[in-house]
């Protein structure tokens, strides 16, 4: 019974962290240039946020894989994010891998995300010269998506692969440009 536990347990890899992140936009720095006599100092970044914010973000993720057959995996994993803008969304992502002979693979994959927008999506206006606007109204990215995967290596160097996809997004961020207005 020992060595069966045992060999049970061998079957499953279990992996899990945690995550921190903190966008303060010290990156984003106010660079100066002269342009001309008449105008001799232009600011390249202007903030409009009326006080620099932050933006945490806490994270904590699981995965589980277990080999069920010594052709097949089955994953399934877990993220909880604490962010201190957006709230706490919970993500998953589910695989079913099946390996029937050496050079062949098969991929059946799930999954949900989120990405919450960073300070410049949010808040930050380039220069004259570029285009992009912060939008302080975005909301986060949420993705459902699923993929179907084929893939054939018959060397280590050589790859013949088929990937099927389908990705909803949902207030999806995207450059806010003067082309767009």
């Amino acid at each position: 019974r020992v060595l069966d536990i045992f060999d049970n347990i061998q079957r499953h890899t279990l992996t899990g962290g945690f995550d921190f992140q903190r966008d303060t936009g010290l990156e984003i720095r106010r660079f100066q240039y002269k342009t001309t006599v008449a105008n001799p100092v232009q600011t390249l970044v202007r903030w409009t946020a009326p006080e620099r914010p932050v933006l945490d973000n806490w994270a904590v993720f699981a995965q589980e894989i277990w080999r069920f057959h010594p052709a097949a995996n089955l994953e399934a994993g877990i993220r909880h994010d604490q962010h201190n803008q957006y709230g706490h969304p919970t993500n998953s992502r589910f695989a079913l891998i099946f390996h029937p002979a050496r050079p062949f693979t098969a991929k059946a994959i799930y999954g949900t995300a989120y990405r919450a927008p960073s300070i410049r999506e949010l808040y930050v206006h380039e220069s004259p010269t570029a285009n992009d606007e912060g939008n302080p109204e975005l909301r986060p990215e949420n993705i459902k998506s699923a993929e179907l995967d084929f893939s054939y290596v018959p060397v280590p160097r050589l790859q013949a692969r088929v990937a099927l996809y389908r990705n909803v997004i949902r207030d999806f961020i995207t450059a806010n440009t003067a082309l767009q207005r």
